[in-house]
């Protein structure tokens, strides 16, 4: 999608550095996401897979801790609670730069 809509990239080397260049060009919020996602940009649906990709397995983790609750095992209700925790903590402190 990039190179369909930058076709400049395919032959300029200053126009590539700049899309290489870290930060430059891949959206930072979640709303430059979503515009760009329906604006049909490359670098926004590969953050937005990349988005889908980290949330998968904090999804399952949390379904996971759900149905132990439903079945009333509660060991693993609470280990799996202990992980989501850790998960959501480690999404809180990081720090993207």
């Amino acid at each position: 999608m990039t190179f369909v809509h930058h076709s400049e990239y395919l032959w300029s080397d200053t126009a590539l550095q700049h899309l290489a260049k870290p930060g430059a060009a891949f959206p930072h919020t979640q709303r430059d996401v979503w515009f760009g996602v329906t604006a049909l940009e490359g670098q926004a649906v590969v953050t937005l897979g990349l988005l889908l990709l980290i949330a998968t397995p904090v999804l399952r983790v949390a379904i996971s801790m759900f149905l132990f609750i439903y079945q009333r095992d509660w060991t693993y209700a609470l280990i799996t609670l202990a992980v989501l925790s850790l998960l959501l903590l480690s999404f809180g402190l990081g720090k993207i730069e």
